[in-house]
């Protein structure tokens, strides 16, 4: 039985994007081809983004604290 089938790489470890049915500790063949991403639609998605971000800054009033303020440790 051939199963296609993608899935992620994680810290060298495929993670299978759909369940196979296949046992536990089953050999299988495996053959790794990158899937390539389309960056022309990803950079217009996240300029989108940021101009809409832009668009909508919200300001509480509140107090505004300090980088020594964020990351004080006790």
């Amino acid at each position: 039985m051939k199963t296609v089938t993608t899935g992620t790489l994680v810290d060298q470890v495929v993670q299978l994007d759909h369940q196979v049915d296949l046992p536990n500790h089953s050999r299988v063949s495996v053959s790794i081809e990158p899937i390539a991403r389309d960056t022309e639609k990803t950079q217009a998605a996240l300029a989108r983004f940021l101009n809409r971000a832009a668009a909508r800054s919200f300001d509480s009033g509140g107090h505004r604290f300090t980088r020594d303020e964020l990351h004080e440790c006790d």
